[in-house]
């Protein structure tokens, strides 16, 4: 026994200290968590397939749209379909031919023409 000062006796800790159910139950857990194969090689990253389906617009052909919202950064919001298109130049209430000058996953780009 350890004596630091009269009335604190200090005893040495037991070479292994047991966990009880319930904390070896969440360290297994975390080790499965660990475990788990996570599927990146399914999912793949950029050049996989597309998993938003086929587009309602493609590059380069001209479309007729309202444009319903503005967006953060100034240009206007018009939908073909569902799928966002922003027009740069462009305010609510504006109905404009757009040219869709660059199609991604998720929105659409293009410019007015008319």
């Amino acid at each position: 026994m350890q004596v630091d000062s009269p009335r604190n006796v200090c005893r040495p800790l037991p070479k292994r200290l047991l966990l009880s159910h319930v904390a070896t139950e969440t360290r297994r857990d975390e080790e499965r968590r660990w475990n788990v194969d996570m599927g990146y090689e399914r999912r793949g990253y950029g050049g996989g397939a597309n998993r938003f389906g086929p587009k309602p617009v493609e590059e380069g052909k001209e479309y007729e749209v309202d444009i319903k919202e503005i967006s953060r950064r100034g240009e206007g919001i018009a939908r073909v379909e569902g799928l966002v298109v922003f027009v740069p130049n462009t305010k609510p209430g504006d109905h404009v031919k757009v040219k869709i000058s660059r199609v991604s996953n998720r929105f659409a780009s293009g410019e007015v023409i008319q």
